[in-house]
């Protein structure tokens, strides 16, 4: 899929009107620092088209066997409040064109670093008890 971005919250990453290109990708594949595109909140509870892509931090899965996704805007420190249901899932972003035409991969910024962040983000979440999913 091939989607125009609008906000800058994975900024200086991605920046408003650059294009990016999306694959399915199953969420067991997905690897913490994947840039992931998933229906927001208000598309699964208000039944709203509502897209965002942020970086995935690290991924549980529930004792209900279900996959859920723990993901943050670059531009933010802390993580998302609630976790992203797999199912909201739409793919990985694997290319960026800043000028629509030519077209780059996405840079890394390694996995040593998103485990970190994923680490911050797991013991933020337990200390201000969001570690579960919404209610």
């Amino acid at each position: 899929m091939i989607l125009k971005v609008c906000g800058e919250s994975m900024a200086p990453l991605l920046s408003p009107g650059e294009i990016v290109r999306a694959e399915r990708t199953p969420v067991e594949s997905l690897r913490s620092g994947d840039v992931i595109v998933f229906l927001t909140f208000k598309s699964v509870s208000l039944g709203m088209k509502e897209l965002a892509i942020h970086r995935l931090l690290f991924k549980t899965r529930g004792t209900d066997g279900y996959w859920r996704l723990w993901a943050k805007p670059d531009k933010r420190w802390r993580p998302n409040e609630w976790p992203i249901p797999a199912s909201a899932v739409l793919g990985k972003v694997t290319a960026i064109s800043r000028d629509g035409n030519n077209w780059s991969g996405i840079p890394s910024i390694g996995r040593l670093k998103c485990r970190a962040l994923g680490l911050v983000a797991r013991l933020y979440l337990l200390a201000t008890g969001r570690a579960s999913s919404p209610p």
